[in-house]
């Protein structure tokens, strides 16, 4: 599997749905999302919900991993 590299996933999902010859509004209908919702994913909009992004990501046939790192316990403040 690739990794994203230096683009956004708003970016890759842009390219991905261009690929696979889709409009927004038929990825949006597929997705199960509003146009609106999927025009903010492609802008890589931080405030989306997870689920609407993984509804995307589905539709089109993509997965995407994510790997959580703990920072270092630097600070014990409260």
């Amino acid at each position: 599997m690739r990794a994203l590299g230096l683009i956004s996933y708003g970016e890759y999902i842009h390219l991905e749905r261009r690929r696979q010859k889709l409009t927004c509004t038929e990825l949006a209908r597929k997705a199960g999302i509003g146009r609106s919702t999927l025009w903010r994913i492609e802008k890589s909009d931080l405030t989306i919900e997870l689920s609407s992004l993984a509804k995307v990501l589905e539709a089109l046939g993509v997965e995407m991993r994510v790997k959580l790192k703990l920072k270092e316990d630097n600070q014990n403040e409260l």
